[in-house]
């Protein structure tokens, strides 16, 4: 990544759409974690990566809710010291590009804006690595272009690079080899793609 991971600091994590970092969070991992469950109902303690996790609300709220076995991956060396004691010990400091090309050992693979901070090019490798990653699912969401959240006057960010439309992602991914199967919002202000890999 050409974005040093410092500038993904204290005060990123308290700007735009983050101004209430917590309280946001915490608003939508419930809901968010029992729509991802729906879809692993048939696995028995779900193999779960999260890359991007921040502070980890999401895995940790996964881990609750049914035992899945989860890990993350996180750039921001602030957020990884505000991470949950519960699940701290379940995140490698790291960037999308540090995930095993061909690791396969995923039920389902969370990454929420991630993808904006990647250059186009950079975007086609990263979807790549996630299709590789997963065995199953893969649980996708972005600033999604001439979205509020993709707005650089409404939602500011000076350090967002790409916003593609969600049929753009769809494509990408599907040249990554995943295919679009669904879509929900669970409160988290953006529609949640969702994609099958190829078996």
């Amino acid at each position: 990544m050409a974005i040093p991971a410092k500038q993904f600091d204290s005060k990123y994590f308290s700007s735009g759409s983050y101004d209430a970092y917590k309280d946001d969070v915490l608003s939508w991992t419930r809901p968010m974690a029992r729509k991802i469950l729906s879809f692993l109902k048939n696995h028995k303690n779900p193999r779960i990566l999260d890359i991007g996790c921040a502070e980890g609300y999401l895995i940790d709220e996964l881990q609750r809710a049914n035992g899945a076995r989860v890990e993350g991956v996180e750039f921001s060396s602030h957020a990884l010291s505000r991470a949950l004691p519960s699940i701290k010990k379940h995140i490698t400091k790291g960037s999308l590009f540090d995930v095993p090309l061909s690791s396969r050992k995923y039920d389902a693979v969370i990454c929420f804006d991630v993808f904006e901070y990647l250059t186009p090019t950079e975007n086609k490798k990263a979807a790549k690595i996630l299709a590789r990653a997963s065995r199953g699912y893969i649980f996708f969401a972005n600033p999604y272009k001439h979205s509020f959240q993709a707005s650089q006057k409404l939602n500011p960010d000076p350090l967002r690079i790409t916003a593609f439309t969600q049929k753009e992602y769809q494509n990408i991914f599907k040249d990554a080899g995943a295919r679009f199967i669904d879509k929900f919002n669970a409160g988290s202000g953006s529609d949640i793609l969702v994609f099958r890999t190829r078996k």
